[in-house]
């Protein structure tokens, strides 16, 4: 293959590379503007409510996990806004 031939040809491919992420970028930003505007609550009716135990969780590491957030807020090292 000729020297010009294979320049031609990496640049080529170059561009078609760039222009595959181009694309998907500009799709990425398309879509991810659409679910942002969204204003639908997300599935709250599908939710079951069941205790932490019957899932495999351990109640004590939970408890342990909110003793210490709890301690974190009253430092001020984790602000909590409702």
């Amino acid at each position: 293959m000729k020297e010009k031939t294979r320049v031609l040809l990496g640049i080529m491919l170059w561009v078609g590379v760039a222009l595959c992420f181009m694309g998907a970028g500009i799709s990425f930003l398309m879509n991810s503007e659409a679910e942002i505007a969204t204003t639908e609550p997300i599935a709250t009716s599908n939710i079951e409510r069941v205790a932490p135990c019957d899932v495999g969780l351990d109640d004590r590491n939970l408890a342990h996990i909110e003793r210490k957030v709890e301690q974190y807020i009253a430092k001020g090292a984790l602000l909590f806004e409702a």
